[in-house]
């Protein structure tokens, strides 16, 4: 990869860091009102929202970003049973995403923030 075909990478993975933390921090405030009052379309668009973010992603070559919203979108798909439960994990593995999100370009701990984010997902 060329210099400029780097710069262009870098810029890719920046725009989709900024949309995807303003669309999981959509997603966190209606997960409150949520919980309040479930709803099927709101699971929907979470879902929606989380294949969007999976599929930038992969176009930014990001392969664990991809892998770990693919796991959390199979296990938004599984259902669940508890709603508060379901509500405070979702926010936790919403925070630590963003906090990938936000420092991409950081490598040094970003496979323990991954491996993070794979043990929150896999207590839903």
């Amino acid at each position: 990869m060329d210099r400029s075909e780097r710069e262009l990478m870098a810029e890719l993975r920046q725009d989709l860091a900024i949309e995807a933390v303003e669309q999981l921090e959509d997603i966190e405030a209606r997960l409150v009102q949520y919980e309040k009052n479930p709803d099927e379309d709101f699971i929907r668009l979470f879902r929606r929202i989380l294949h969007s973010i999976k599929g930038s992603a992969q176009a930014a070559e990001l392969d664990d970003l991809e892998k770990v919203i693919h796991m959390w979108e199979n296990k938004l798909n599984e259902g669940y049973t508890n709603i508060g439960e379901f509500v405070t994990l979702q926010l936790d593995i919403i925070e630590t995403v963003i906090s990938v999100l936000k420092t991409l370009e950081d490598q040094s701990n970003k496979s323990l923030l991954f491996q993070k984010i794979i043990d929150q997902i896999r207590k839903i």
